[in-house]
């Protein structure tokens, strides 16, 4: 059945490509690549979907330092075309995850 739903979830890591994907992204150019994955989220029978969109953000080698607010607008607008395309269904199932990186804290109270 097309519509039951499969108890178990999945995450998604989504590599935004930095500071010039972020660009990318809020300036239309991946429009097309944000439907494809809102027909996925839609489609996927999981019961739910831990979506990390730029996951580790804070991590100064992926990227984003260099203007952090890039990020933050091209966050929302992945999860604003998320609200605004699926079904009400399917948006109850997807989690939109603000990952932190958060390691060297992790590491200073580690040792």
């Amino acid at each position: 059945n097309h519509n039951a739903h499969s108890s178990t979830g999945i995450q998604i890591g989504l590599w935004l490509n930095g500071t010039a994907g972020c660009f990318s992204i809020c300036a239309g150019d991946m429009d097309d690549q944000i439907h494809l994955l809102i027909d996925y989220l839609e489609r996927t029978r999981a019961s739910k979907i831990f979506l990390r969109l730029g996951y580790e953000f804070d991590n100064p080698m992926f990227g984003y330092s260099d203007d952090p607010a890039m990020y933050i607008l091209a966050f929302r607008k992945i999860v604003s075309d998320c609200r605004e395309h699926l079904s009400k269904e399917a948006l109850k199932r997807v989690l939109f995850i603000w990952h932190s990186w958060a390691a060297p804290m992790a590491k200073e109270s580690l040792s």
